[in-house]
């Protein structure tokens, strides 16, 4: 019985390992600028504000799926415009790298696609 515990206990503390989340310190991002069709790489630090333009692009957290499950990567984003009236909300939610138009940013200027996870050594 001790014996089958022990398998067990062994088994998910490995699989936890496999989906155990790492915290990134930066994302990057695609920026589209429709009206240049100029198109840009952007590394943003996590909760930090990055300004472009009208936006203001804030990332509060970066997934990317463990190697044992299909290739993903997430970013909880918010984007404010500033317009005449103040900053506008217009974003919050979860972006995906594998499937930009299930949460695309309306917006139109810009397009904005979730790219990749980055700790600092990998840039």
């Amino acid at each position: 019985m001790n014996k089958i515990i022990i398998t067990i206990l062994i088994f998910f503390s490995i699989s936890n390992v496999s989906s155990a989340a790492t915290n990134y310190e930066k994302a990057t991002i695609r920026l589209l600028d429709k009206i240049t069709a100029k198109s840009s790489l952007i590394d943003i630090d996590i909760n930090k504000i990055y300004n472009h333009g009208s936006l203001d692009i804030k990332i509060y957290k970066c997934w990317n799926a463990p190697l044992d499950q299909k290739p993903e990567t997430k970013m909880l984003v918010e984007v404010l415009e500033t317009k005449k009236s103040g900053k506008e909300q217009i974003f919050f939610g979860w972006l995906f790298a594998s499937s930009p138009s299930i949460s695309s940013i309306e917006h139109p200027i810009y397009d904005i696609t979730a790219i990749k996870c980055n700790k600092i050594e990998q840039l």
